[in-house]
């Protein structure tokens, strides 16, 4: 039996002791039911991430995912916004559309009439259960780390290593292309990447979960020329489709722009409704 108490130990103390800091995660929920879902959601950060004092943002996003075994398409849009002296003077958005195939939903059927044809016990659970296959395309504007745009796109495979009612755990891995316009006199890049991911959710009840993804992109020709972002969420949730969201992480990147820190801090809450 999984310790709950313990995976959530773990997942905190990393996030804590690098001083908290919060992520764009773009990743659908891992354990969906079928149809249409639809998130709407208010933020307030208090971030500090570029050569500027620490500040308080506002944000704003929407998201739709539809499953309908095995397909899963996921879409979700953020943007923010900081104002001083009642004029814009930093704000970011980001686009993000990801498409996943569960290959055991895919081949389950086919593997159910072979086991049955043969005079075999059909298995309840397979090994190939566990992967799924992505797709994913994505694009930023963000004034606070002086991005133009950054456009991404990848695909590789994702794997399910534990799917139970109170804990779900995936990973994932893809090639990643990446091509970033800085703003000012920074030239542009084209990059390509190892980007990899680890997503949990913890849910002790319907009302109340904890939410962790930690990515590490590797440019392929460098693997000094890295990007790490963790974030982690405690996720409550008043009535069925209302609820609060606090959390916090951070972002690390071994070769930013010019006058752009290293390591981006973020503390984060969200009002949200779900329907």
């Amino acid at each position: 039996m999984v310790n709950i108490k313990l995976v959530i130990l773990a997942l905190l103390i990393p996030t804590l002791a690098q001083a908290q800091v919060s992520i764009v995660n773009a990743l659908p929920d891992i354990e969906q039911e079928n149809g249409l879902s639809n998130k709407l959601s208010l933020s307030a950060s208090w971030r500090d991430d570029n050569n500027k004092d620490t500040e308080l943002v506002l944000g704003a996003g929407a998201g739709v995912s539809y499953k309908n075994r095995p397909w899963l398409v996921h879409f979700i849009t953020k943007g923010s916004f900081e104002r001083e002296n009642g004029e814009d003077t930093e704000c970011s958005i980001m686009e993000h559309a990801r498409l996943r195939l569960s290959v055991g939903d895919l081949i389950s059927p086919m593997a159910a009439l072979v086991s049955v044809a043969s005079g075999e016990k059909v298995s309840k659970y397979n090994w190939y259960d566990a992967i799924h296959l992505e797709t994913f395309a994505q694009h930023e504007y963000d004034k606070f780390r002086a991005l133009n745009a950054r456009i991404l796109w990848g695909v590789g495979p994702a794997f399910k290593l534990i799917s139970i009612k109170t804990l779900q755990l995936m990973l994932g891995t893809a090639y990643m292309l990446e091509h970033i316009d800085f703003l000012g006199q920074t030239k542009t890049e084209l990059n390509h990447r190892w980007s990899n991911y680890i997503q949990i959710s913890i849910t002790p009840s319907n009302r109340f979960s904890i939410n962790g993804v930690t990515f590490a992109q590797f440019r392929f020709d460098d693997f000094r020329d890295h990007l790490f972002m963790s974030t982690v969420s405690l996720k409550v949730k008043a009535t069925e489709w209302f609820g609060v969201e606090l959390g916090g992480g951070f972002e690390y990147d071994s070769r930013p722009p010019p006058d752009i820190k290293n390591i981006g801090t973020n503390i984060k809450s969200d009002i949200f409704v779900e329907f």
